[in-house]
C-alpha cells in the first residue's frame, strides 16, 4: 500500500507551528506577568501603607500645571528644608508643602504622586513646588553613599558622619562613629567634631575654609574636663599630629589661651590648636543631630 508522506509532513508541521505559537504566547504572557509584579503604584498600595497628608498646602493659591504620578524619588536635605528629588542622571527636584514629618529623613527612598504648582514670574526657586497627593515608603531604601563634595553645598546647617546612617528616625545616641556638625557660608566651615561613643564629651571645634571634603583652618579644645585631660602629645610642635585614633583631624601649634578653673575643676583649660586639618572624606550625610556653633572662639 503506498503511502501519501506529503500531507503528513505538512499537518507535522502545522502542529509544530501552532505549538510554537503557543508556547510563545505563554512565555510572554509570564514575562508580562512577572513584570506587573515587579512595578508597584501607588494605586496598588494598600491604604493602611499610604502616609496621611495635610489638607491644606501653601501652594493652594498657585495653579496646578502639571500632574505626576507614581513618581520613584527619595527624599534629600538641602539647607534646613527637605525636599524630593526624582531618580535619574537629571532628577527633578521638588519643593514639597506637605512632606510628613515621617518621611523628612536624608535618603529615603519613596514612590509619590503630586501636583505640580506655577512659579510666578517674578520668582526663581531652586526646586519645583509640588503638593503631593500620595506617598509611600518604597520597598528598598537605597545604600548610603559618602559625601562626593561639602564645597558644593548650600550654605546652611549639616551633619556628616564617619559611619553611615542606620535607618530612618532618631540617630541620637547611636554608635556613628565621629561626627562633624557644622554650619556653612560660602566655603567657611564653622562646627563641632565629636566622638559620638563619648557622647560628645571629647569634641574639637573646627573652623576654616573647605577645599572639596577638607577643612583647613584651626581649632579649640576643652581639656581637663571629664573628657580629654590633655592634648595629643607633641601638638604644640608645628608638625600635624593626629588628634583622634582615626585621624581624621590632625592639629599641630597649640597653646593655652585660657584657664577655666572653678570650684573641683583646676586644671580645665581651653587649647587653641592654630594649625587644622580636618579630612571628611568616606563621611555620610545624617539629619541633623546638634546646633551648630556659631564660632569656636566663643566655647
Amino acid at each position: 500500500m503506498r503511502i501519501h508522506r506529503q500531507p503528513i509532513l505538512f499537518f507535522s508541521l502545522f502542529l509544530t507551528i501552532v505549538g510554537t505559537i503557543a508556547s510563545s504566547k505563554y512565555v510572554m504572557a509570564l514575562s508580562q506577568s512577572s513584570e506587573s509584579s515587579q512595578t508597584v503604584t501607588i494605586s496598588q498600595t494598600s491604604p493602611s501603607k499610604l502616609a496621611q497628608l495635610s489638607s491644606t498646602c501653601t501652594y493652594d493659591d498657585r495653579k496646578t500645571v502639571e500632574t505626576v504620578k507614581d513618581k520613584k524619588g527619595k527624599v534629600t536635605l538641602v539647607g534646613e528644608t527637605y525636599v524630593i528629588v526624582t531618580e535619574g542622571q537629571d532628577g527633578t527636584r521638588y519643593a514639597t508643602c506637605n512632606l510628613p514629618d515621617s518621611f523628612k529623613a536624608e535618603g529615603k527612598a519613596i514612590t509619590f504622586s503630586g501636583e505640580v504648582k506655577e512659579i510666578y514670574p517674578t520668582e526663581r526657586w531652586a526646586a519645583t513646588p509640588l503638593k503631593i497627593t500620595a506617598i509611600a515608603s518604597s520597598t528598598s531604601t537605597p545604600t548610603p553613599t559618602p559625601v562626593q563634595s561639602i564645597q558644593s553645598l548650600s550654605n546652611g546647617n549639616y551633619t556628616f558622619c564617619s559611619k553611615p546612617p542606620s535607618g530612618t528616625g532618631n540617630q541620637q545616641g547611636l554608635d556613628l562613629g565621629h561626627c562633624y556638625v557644622f554650619s556653612k557660608k560660602g566655603n567657611r566651615l564653622v562646627g563641632n567634631l565629636y566622638d559620638t561613643k563619648t557622647l560628645g564629651e571629647v569634641t574639637a571645634c573646627v573652623s576654616g575654609a573647605v577645599n572639596n571634603k577638607t577643612v583647613s583652618g584651626e581649632a579649640i579644645e576643652i581639656v581637663g574636663d571629664i573628657g580629654r585631660q590633655n592634648p595629643p602629645p607633641n601638638a604644640s610642635g608645628t608638625r600635624l599630629v593626629n588628634w583622634d585614633n582615626q585621624g581624621y583631624l590632625k592639629v599641630a601649634r597649640a597653646t593655652v589661651i585660657s584657664r577655666l578653673n572653678s570650684p573641683g575643676r583646676n586644671n580645665v583649660r581651653k587649647i587653641r590648636y592654630r594649625s587644622a586639618l580636618l579630612n571628611l572624606n568616606g563621611f555620610y550625610r545624617h539629619n541633623q543631630l546638634k546646633e551648630a556653633p556659631k564660632s569656636c572662639l566663643s566655647r
